[in-house]
């Protein structure tokens, strides 16, 4: 994969072996059979990014429908085995300028967002960063030791894929992001280790708000996923062609 920006020093990209569909003659590993609370989870919160423009699909990509939920509602539900769970949004209307986050429920009557108050609404403490932005302020504010971060234009994920990253994690580890045959690195579905919140504050103050140039600066390790089923679950909506395929499938 080409990166527009490589730091002096060796790269601390690591690539794992690809994850392979399981052999039938085997038992399925935990992570396909899906399970709900993993004990690997409990230093872990999740982190669900809602702040996005949705340019190219001209409407809220959050609030589109995926059967019978929203986008939101759909992803949330799958990250509701983590005990600490933050809503990302813009700064928009919030004192970005404060020295901590406002958190508020998610489910209060002061946002639109119609998920549970387990939810903490997170506004971005440095606005018009991007995702960058969105994960810096959830590391900052987040008790556990990792977040779990995910995108609301994936709305076929599942909790099993979830839980493959997870069990992914190891010491000398800070991001764990997935990539596809095609060579797409998925920042926006990932973990990130909270002690690298420094890093994205540098990246911030530096005008670079790139996710990917985050992979050459801290120990980031990616996870090839070739199994078709977790391909499938990242599939991520951007326009109104990729809605209607995604719906026709």
């Amino acid at each position: 994969m080409n990166n527009s920006f490589a730091p002096e020093g060796e790269s601390t990209d690591i690539t794992a072996e690809p994850i392979k569909p399981a052999e039938s003659a085997d038992p399925a590993p935990e992570y396909l059979i899906g399970i709900t609370k993993p004990e690997e989870a409990e230093d872990c919160c999740a982190v669900l990014l809602r702040g996005g423009k949705s340019r190219r699909m001209g409407r809220d990509k959050a609030l589109l429908y995926w059967k019978e939920s929203t986008f939101l509602e759909t992803i949330a539900a799958q990250l509701e085995f983590l005990d600490e769970k933050y809503l990302s949004v813009s700064a928009a209307g919030s004192d970005c300028n404060s020295a901590s986050p406002s958190v508020s429920a998610a489910g209060s009557d002061s946002n639109p967002d119609s998920l549970s108050e387990e939810w903490h609404r997170l506004p971005d403490l440095i606005p018009d960063c991007g995702p960058l932005g969105g994960i810096y302020t959830a590391l900052q504010t987040c008790e556990a030791d990792w977040a779990l971060v995910v995108s609301c234009d994936i709305p076929a994920i599942e909790r099993r894929f979830f839980a493959m990253m997870l069990e992914e994690r190891t010491d000398d580890v800070d991001i764990l992001y997935p990539v596809t045959p095609d060579g797409r690195m998925h920042m926006t579905c990932a973990l990130y280790r909270k002690s690298i919140a420094p890093t994205l504050k540098h990246q911030i103050d530096k005008g670079d708000n790139r996710l990917r140039v985050l992979k050459d600066l801290c120990r980031a390790r990616a996870i090839p996923v070739e199994d078709p089923a977790l391909l499938g679950m990242l599939s991520n909506i951007n326009t109104g062609e990729d809605y209607a395929e995604i719906r026709r499938n």
